[in-house]
């Protein structure tokens, strides 16, 4: 089964030594030390001191996040890629569920790099659900540009439920992220006053509530 740890490794992609997990690629080692397994630990913040690392889910050489974990679950690892600190970069067609897994042979990179449509209108209309939430978590991040140097500390984290407070180190603005597997893959995203500006519930979205 996918577990909030499994995804955030995936937004995270280098060791961390806590967990026992190894996956080579990304630059954001100190970020998944300091979400995972401290907090907003002295890695992470020294990390945001120096420089403003690239953040990724997928890029053109490994497996699509969709066929790693599916749909429904890529979108809680696409929330934590959009409300951590550091540049968000998100490889195309991930916003539409594409699927392709990354095989070591020649041409093993084909199904991960396929060629777009020519117009917007003739994509396959199932990835419409997934291409909306991540305009909505765009559009969040957009709204919150101290988002790109803050902060993050740890609240809860468990294997099925992780909570964590990003904050700004300019301001008093914050936000407060939860992600969900323990029923359904659910996230929420409240702003430091308790609002809630996102929640995402993967059965109601898939019914297309």
């Amino acid at each position: 089964a996918v577990g909030l740890l499994q995804l955030s490794v995936v937004v995270f992609p280098r060791r961390v030594d806590c967990l026992g997990e190894r996956d080579e690629g990304g630059v954001s080692q100190a970020f998944r030390q300091g979400l995972l397994c401290n907090g907003a630990g002295d890695a992470a913040i020294a990390v945001l001191n120096d420089f403003t690392p690239l953040t990724f889910i997928g890029n053109h050489d490994v497996t699509r996040i969709a066929s790693l974990v599916g749909p429904e679950h890529a979108v809680l690892a696409l929330t934590i890629l959009l409300t951590v600190g550091g540049h968000p970069s998100i490889y195309y067609g991930d916003e539409q569920g594409f699927v392709g897994i990354k095989e070591h042979r020649f041409g093993g990179d084909d199904a991960i790099r396929p060629a777009f449509p020519k117009s917007p209108a003739d994509l396959a209309p199932w990835g419409a659900w997934l291409f909306r939430v991540h305009q909505q978590l765009i559009a969040l991040r957009n709204d919150r540009p101290w988002l790109t140097t803050a902060q993050t500390e740890q609240i809860v984290l468990t294997n099925e439920h992780l909570v964590y407070r990003t904050y700004s180190t300019t301001s008093d603005d914050s936000i407060t992220v939860e992600l969900d597997l323990r029923n359904s893959a659910t996230a929420s995203i409240r702003d430091g006053y308790g609002q809630e500006l996102f929640e995402y519930v993967a059965a109601s979205i898939l019914a297309g509530d």
